[in-house]
């Protein structure tokens, strides 16, 4: 299994001047000029980071996101990849919730594999038992 964190970077338009339509709204790409053009409006910009954990089990991925999480395959041959399922939380939150609900690790890392067991079986070391291990242990210790 390999882990990886990735940074992400929100930029949220925050409205001070009431009389816009919606008060919050989120931009990707924003030039310092236009930055400008809506402070001098009355409208602040800031910045939110996330940090995004994922994992990897060969070709099997375990993709956070800033809301939810989702596990991949990836296909080689095609360069392509489908989804095995959403988790409607990041996958840094998942170990608290977990904990809180009383679900056993090893009994989600079963049930979030399951779709994935092909792939794992014929080529992650150790095939889909080794990898609900893994993943069980990395939700434990998190």
């Amino acid at each position: 299994m390999i882990s990886m964190e990735v940074m992400v970077a929100d930029v949220c338009l925050l409205a001070r001047n009431f009389s816009l339509p919606n008060q919050l709204q989120t931009h990707s790409n924003l030039s310092l000029n236009g930055m400008k053009n809506y402070v001098s409006l009355g409208i602040l910009y800031i910045m939110i980071e996330h940090k995004n954990t994922s994992l990897q089990f060969g070709r099997v991925l375990i993709e956070s996101g800033i809301i939810r999480t989702e596990i991949w395959i990836h296909d080689n041959e095609n360069q392509s990849s489908y989804s095995c399922g959403p988790i409607d939380l990041p996958l840094d939150e998942l170990p608290d919730l977990l904990r809180k609900e009383g679900i056993p690790p090893k009994a989600f890392a079963q049930d979030a594999l399951k779709r994935a067991q092909p792939v794992l079986d014929r080529e992650y070391p150790g095939g889909y038992q080794q990898a609900i291990e893994d993943l069980s242990s990395w939700l434990a210790n998190h």
